[in-house]
């Protein structure tokens, strides 16, 4: 079947401003274009073209001050069979893309890491500073870091499906943990509710059935439920005075600094660590 495709987009620029472009069919498709796909302006203004590393055709102009009217009008064959796709694919977090990835993603915008530093925050990152291509000199941290992914299997898509691996095997033996627990007659709440607590109990299905409510100390958390999870996040105070037999340590990653105060506030009961391995520690 033949499908019409194209756009109209109308931008008002206070100033001229340069763009680019990712509008066209890509060249993989272009053989199945009956009327191609040709960008026009109004008002007419130069426009080049380029393809990136990734096989799309960009455009660049600078857009007049005023009013800019970009449109396409093209038909393309198409069998109308839905895409292939890779159904244990998953969309990774800016945040959490390899280093060797930053350097094409920043480099179809023009710019380019110039330096790379490890940090402590959350357990181990990578701080990365990127600028304009050429306007610093580039450290020899980058093509180390880089060298290090590489080895370390980053490239890799089998690295990726050994690790949902680990995470569906790491899933299972923490709600068996839970689930014993609870068999046993013992009673668990959630200890802190940070941010990363919401990914693990979604992914791991930590609800009502494990953890009787969430104790925190903020305010701005204190008196709602968990999203998707509804358990009720209450006041630390009432951790010491209920005194549950265990409490599920959702800021797993400062364990060291806050198993000893709650113990030191009263707490008597055991505490569950999720990650790195499910453990309990007295």
């Amino acid at each position: 079947m033949r499908i019409r495709i194209g756009y109209e987009l109308v931008y008002e620029f206070p100033r001229p401003t340069p763009m680019i472009l990712t509008l066209s069919v890509h060249y993989s498709r272009a053989s199945d274009l009956v009327r191609p796909d040709h960008l026009l302006t109004d008002p007419s203004i130069p426009v080049s073209a380029y393809r990136d590393g990734f096989g799309n055709w960009c455009s660049r102009l600078v857009a007049p001050q005023g009013r800019l009217r970009l449109t396409a009008d093209a038909l393309i064959n198409d069998s109308g069979l839905p895409e292939a796709t890779l159904p244990n694919t998953w969309q990774i977090e800016v945040q959490n893309l390899p280093e060797e990835t930053l350097v094409y993603l920043l480099g179809k915008y023009g710019m380019e890491i110039f330096d790379a530093e490890r940090i402590s925050t959350h357990s181990g990152s990578i701080r990365v500073f990127a600028c304009r291509k050429g306007a610093y000199p580039i450290s020899s941290s980058v093509s180390v870091l880089l060298e290090e992914e590489s080895k370390g299997g980053l490239s890799s898509f089998a690295t990726y499906e050994e690790f949902a691996r680990k995470a569906e095997e790491h899933k299972k033996v923490l709600t068996r943990l839970l689930s014993t627990i609870k068999a046993q007659g013992n009673r668990i709440v959630g200890l802190t509710y940070p941010a990363r607590a919401l990914t693990l109990m979604q992914y791991c299905g930590i609800d009502q059935q494990f953890l009787d409510y969430i104790t925190e100390k903020s305010p701005l958390k204190i008196g709602k439920y968990s999203p998707g999870t509804h358990i009720r996040i209450l006041d630390e105070s009432v951790l010491f005075s209920d005194q549950p037999d265990y409490g599920l340590l959702l800021s797993w990653h400062l364990a060291d600094e806050i198993i000893p105060k709650f113990k030191a506030n009263g707490f008597k009961g055991k505490f569950i660590i999720p990650l790195p391995v499910p453990r309990i520690v007295n």
